[in-house]
């Protein structure tokens, strides 16, 4: 969910298109967090703020390093290079029970159908 969001269908690398980021871009390297949408031109085509910068986020995806499972994240964060950004970007970081300032996660899920989504009530 969270790489669709992040690239639409055409495959971009930033949410908000391929070219790269203007000062009003991502919250990335700032060392300061801001307030959620506080960056509108750090949203995706389908509306979705923040995926590139404020905080990075842990995903559902486990992989195993050294014997160990951890969580893939994904995005950049205020404390973080621009290259952390980008919608390809993947870091393997945390474990379970680890806590970072600087990650958060998103609740996201699939929907079944236009019809049953939020919002499109009739």
């Amino acid at each position: 969910e969270w790489e669709r969001a992040a690239r639409s269908t055409d495959g971009r690398l930033f949410p908000w298109g391929n070219q790269l980021p203007s000062v009003e871009g991502p919250n990335i390297g700032t060392e300061k967090l801001e307030p959620v949408g506080n960056r509108p031109f750090d949203v995706s085509e389908d509306g979705v703020y923040d995926l590139s910068g404020n905080v990075a986020e842990i995903t559902s995806t486990e992989v195993s390093q050294a014997n160990t499972r951890m969580h893939v994240i994904r995005g950049g964060s205020y404390l973080s290079q621009l290259k952390d950004g980008l919608t390809y970007y993947r870091m393997v970081g945390l474990s379970p029970g680890d806590r970072s300032e600087s990650v958060g996660f998103r609740c996201a899920g699939s929907a079944t159908s236009s019809e049953g989504a939020p919002g499109n009530e009739r």
